[in-house]
């Protein structure tokens, strides 16, 4: 399934073409300010408002693999590494594997 929708610099239905021609099964495109679309005998599935509900596409494909986690999340203007540290040394400690994003980069706290 290719999801076509309308980027700041790039359109993502002008790639509609190319998608199908790498096996693209079906295409889900953004209908509002649609132009003349290719001619195809896969599906085209027109969608108001596609990019709102990307999140939930990805969600039932791969399984909704976030209901399985627990996320903390840390906002501020000062100490939001530290804190998020403290967390994780803490859910480590307690035998939670814990992954971190932030100003230090992406990992898992025990690695």
């Amino acid at each position: 399934l290719f999801l076509a929708i309308p980027g700041l610099k790039v359109d993502g239905r002008d790639h509609i073409t190319d998608a199908i021609a790498h096996g693209a099964a079906a295409v889900a495109y953004e209908v509002e300010g649609a132009k003349v679309l290719p001619i195809t005998d896969i599906p085209m599935i027109p969608v108001k408002g596609l990019a709102a509900q990307l999140s939930d596409i990805a969600g039932r494909f791969y399984g909704d693999p976030s209901r399985g986690m627990n996320l903390v999340g840390v906002t501020g203007t000062n100490g939001k590494t530290s804190v998020t540290q403290l967390i994780a040394q803490a859910l480590d400690k307690l035998g939670q594997h814990c992954g971190l994003i932030g100003t230090l980069g992406t990992g898992f706290y025990s690695e």
